[in-house]
């Protein structure tokens, strides 16, 4: 009597983009008799191209599952690397939602000094900033400065501006629908957070800096008070 067919472990095949971990792909399960071939496809898309892999592309189905990632990266993309630096913008700068992205509605003004926190070569030789979350600069019309604030010396809570206590006084990101503000340690310290609009919050303090009103939210955060509407 013939024995009844056996299935091996399956392999799930996953397709990456490379620089922010997304699925470029739904992931692919192979699955198979045991001891029979597999080959996972290094597919092609159109506006991706490949990188590396991780674990085995050609094998057989056996006693434990497979698992195996693809990396992949924007066809026009040479690099992307995380950055802390600060440009010093020559003239009116356009916000762009992406790279070669759409134009926003909001730009920002010639001698502002921006902080970015990611940086993209493409292949055709342009650089582009990430300075928040969904908003791009082209580097154009700008130059690489230093950090306009690292001669304030700040306390390690970030209190070394005089917050005066407000209660606990309900309050909401006000900001672009579907984007996000940052919330940090401590006025213009280190990124701890990022808040969608609409997010509601709750101010304990206030103070204002050149103009510049800073909030200290529960959980011992600080925002800029442009983007809160107080309850």
């Amino acid at each position: 009597m013939s024995k009844n067919p056996v299935l091996g472990m399956p392999v799930w095949a996953y397709y990456i983009n490379i620089d922010d971990q997304s699925n470029i792909l739904a992931p692919q399960l192979l699955k198979g008799l045991y001891g029979q071939h597999y080959d996972v496809e290094k597919t092609t898309f159109d506006k991706f191209r490949f990188i590396e892999s991780e674990g085995q592309l050609t094998g057989t189905f056996g006693d434990t599952p497979g698992i195996v990632k693809l990396y992949y990266r924007q066809a026009n993309w040479a690099e992307m690397e995380s950055v802390d630096m600060y440009l010093l913008l020559k003239e009116n700068t356009t916000i762009y939602d992406g790279i070669e992205g759409l134009k926003t509605s909001s730009s920002l003004p010639e001698g502002m000094t921006i902080r970015a926190f990611k940086r993209v070569a493409t292949t055709d030789g342009e650089f582009w900033y990430e300075i928040s979350p969904d908003q791009w600069v082209l580097y154009k019309d700008m130059e690489i400065t230093n950090n306009p604030y690292e001669n304030i010396e700040l306390s390690a809570t970030g209190e070394q501006l005089i917050f005066e206590p407000v209660g606990e006084v309900k309050a909401e990101i006000d900001y672009i629908p579907g984007k996000k503000i940052q919330a940090y340690n401590k006025p213009y310290g280190k990124i701890t957070n990022e808040l969608e609009d609409g997010t509601e919050i709750v101010v304990v303090a206030r103070s204002t800096d050149n103009g510049v009103t800073w909030y200290k939210i529960q959980g011992n955060e600080f925002i800029n008070g442009s983007y809160v509407k107080l309850k």
